[in-house]
């Protein structure tokens, strides 16, 4: 009975991705051309870019193994320019944990001249070489995204066990070494690609640990900027005695965050992975089905056009 109502109540899986991945390579095209770029521009597009990155990794599986291999290289140099303008979300995240750890008010000042230098320093766009590449990046998925649209859609139980196998992967290294660039990577991947299914109002939110990986998310992110900000350009244009102090204050918050980072991974992975894939089709349909308005608060979409 259920599985009927889930073949009417909402989407098939393959064509709501295939959907999400043709708006954001629309919306990353659409910043990318703007004559006036602005950092929130910047911000905006590495966002859209590691979604879109999140997007194509479910649909890898299903690809020939060529294919596979090309489209992970091509995966890889997309997601360093993302990772490189999606930054500045660590940075805002990071600069209150900091204040926090301040005992003086030299140390607040030290925090205030930084503020300063970061905001002056702001990337809005990448250069124009990184611009071309990535415009030929987002050309070339604009491709096969015509060719995807073509064929028949990729299964559901392919697209639900590439999702288990990014489950599985982010579970071991944040087990292993919660703030390793590994499992950042993985995570990253896995809090995208669930974001990108599991956006339905309200309902999904109480169950599968999906806000805790984003909180983990969050943590990790912020940890990794504040590992080179001592060594970083904004630092170094300082005084020595505000670098000194600066790096008192890193090294405080990040023996905050080890443990922060471990409750969070324990919270956010204590799900088995068998467990998380047998859930996946009723969370796919909690998922979806809200977001056609089918259950939960009405028809809700995401805004891909800034």
């Amino acid at each position: 009975m259920w599985s009927t109502i889930d073949s009417f109540a909402r989407p098939p899986l393959g064509r709501h991705l295939h959907g999400r991945a043709l708006a954001l390579n629309q919306r990353a095209r659409g910043l990318l051309e703007r004559a006036a770029p602005t950092p929130g521009d910047g911000r905006a597009l590495g966002e859209t870019l590691m979604a879109s990155v999140a997007c194509w990794q479910l649909f890898r599986q299903g690809l020939p193994a060529p294919r596979q291999g090309l489209l992970q290289r091509h995966l890889q140099r997309q997601g360093a320019i993302a990772d490189a303008l999606a930054s500045s979300g660590a940075r805002r995240n990071a600069l209150p944990g900091l204040r926090r750890q301040a005992r003086s008010r030299g140390q607040q000042r030290c925090l205030g001249r930084l503020q300063e230098r970061l905001a002056a320093s702001a990337v809005a766009v990448p250069g124009r070489r990184r611009r071309r590449a990535l415009a030929r990046l987002l050309e070339t998925e604009a491709r096969w995204l015509d060719e995807l649209g073509q064929a028949p859609p990729p299964s559901e139980s392919e697209l639900h066990a590439g999702l288990a196998r990014l489950y599985r992967r982010a579970r071991q290294a944040s087990a292993a070494r919660p703030g390793s660039a590994v499992a950042r990577r993985r995570l990253t991947r896995l809090v995208r690609g669930e974001e990108l299914i599991f956006s339905g109002p309200g309902l999904i939110s109480e169950a599968a640990g999906v806000p805790e990986r984003r909180r983990l998310l969050d943590l990790v992110d912020e940890d990794a900027w504040l590992a080179g900000l001592v060594d970083s350009p904004a630092a170094a244009a300082g005084k020595p005695r505000d670098r000194q102090r600066l790096g008192k204050l890193v090294r405080r918050r990040r023996r905050e965050l080890a443990v922060d980072l471990r409750v969070a991974a324990l919270l956010g992975f204590g799900e088995s992975v068998v467990s998380y894939r047998r859930a996946l089709p009723w969370r796919t349909f909690i998922g979806l089905a809200g977001t056609a308005g089918v259950i939960g608060n009405g028809p809700q979409t995401a805004d891909f056009n800034g």
